[in-house]
């Protein structure tokens, strides 16, 4: 009983979450201006401060120094590039416009190649999807073919089905038939045993009976006949669905012809462009190094020619534009100490 007492008290001065959080607050706040009241504490926090800030400004510093030298970097690229297009011959290039020409002609080369790829490999996506679709309209015409075929065995199958169903009706008349003649030989055997009867009238019934059993006999010959023709034409019957069967037969062999060949054809297809994407993998890798290599010669012509620097107009202007970005960096340097 004091445990529930107890538990029911905790849960009814519980704090909602916000409340809790806010009270917490205040407790640091106060906690921190504590803190602050003591001059040891000040200090250190100033100094703490002057540290953040310092590291904050150096590495903006440094970062300033970082874009300032990929400008630099951009500017030797496209000085160098201004040299390759101008045609101008620098004395210390140590056969760097070679190398970019060179280079140049080998770029043209490798995309010319890459083109080439992308066309075939184009050409085998095309490849597939005709192969896609002439493979969805030849089993469509297969099906086609299949339909009035299967048609015509449903239509066998229905005169099949009526003809045994004849043939049952006739049975059951042939044993009709049956059960009045063994009525007849039953009723021949009283008239034999029947005492009361002269020898005219016995002689009368029994003529009755083997005109009736004639007529039985002419019945149960007509039947059995008419159960032979509903047999031979269901032999027929059959002979024709056999025939209809082998051409349906024939049709689903062509379609599983079809379906081999299209897979087989689809995995050719598939590791061709395969291949094709692991010839352009390669090149792309080559391209990129190629770009790299590409830039660099650039870039260290780019040196050549700004430490010659040839005349031209445009050149000057990127010369000038180097010269502002070399002492903005030595100046951001020297900040850093």
């Amino acid at each position: 009983m004091d445990t529930q007492t107890t538990a029911a008290a905790a849960a009814s001065i519980s704090l909602a979450p916000w409340l809790f959080w806010t009270l917490i607050g205040l407790i640091i706040v106060l906690f921190v201006a504590l803190l602050l009241r003591d001059r040891a504490f000040r200090g250190l926090f100033k100094k703490l401060f002057a540290w953040v800030g310092k590291r904050i400004e150096l590495a903006k510093v440094k970062s300033r120094i970082n874009r300032n030298r990929q400008q630099k970097t951009d500017l030797f690229q496209a000085l160098g590039q201004k040299v390759m297009n101008s045609g101008l011959r620098i004395a210390a290039d140590e056969g760097l416009a070679d190398r970019v020409t060179s280079l140049r002609r080998e770029e043209e080369s490798l995309l010319a190649e890459m083109e080439a790829l992308d066309k075939r490999m184009a050409e085998k996506e095309r490849e597939g999807e005709d192969l896609q679709r002439t493979a969805k309209e030849k089993m469509a015409r297969l099906e086609e073919e299949i339909k009035p075929v299967q048609k015509r065995i449903d239509q066998l199958d229905a005169k099949v089905s009526g003809l045994e169903k004849d043939i049952r009706q006739a049975e059951r008349e042939t044993g009709q038939i049956h059960k009045q003649e063994e009525q007849i030989r039953g009723e021949r055997e009283q008239v034999q045993e029947d005492i009361g009867l002269s020898r005219t009238e016995k002689d009368e019934k029994k003529r009755i009976l083997d005109g009736r059993s004639r007529e039985l006999d002419a019945q149960s010959q007509k039947i059995e006949a008419r159960i032979t023709d509903l047999q031979k034409q269901i032999a027929s019957h059959e002979e024709d669905r056999v025939r209809l069967q082998k051409e349906i037969d024939d049709v689903q062999a062509r379609m599983d012809t079809l379906k081999q060949e299209t897979k087989s054809t689809e995995k050719e297809i598939a590791h061709a462009t395969a291949d094709l994407e692991k010839e352009k993998r390669a090149k792309t890798i080559k391209k990129v190094a190629l770009g790299k290599e590409l830039t660099g010669s650039l870039e260290a012509l780019g040196k050549r020619a700004y430490e010659a620097r040839p005349e031209g107009e445009e050149l000057a202007v990127l010369y000038m534009q180097i010269d502002d970005l070399e002492r903005s960096i030595q100046e951001l340097e020297r900040r850093l100490g």
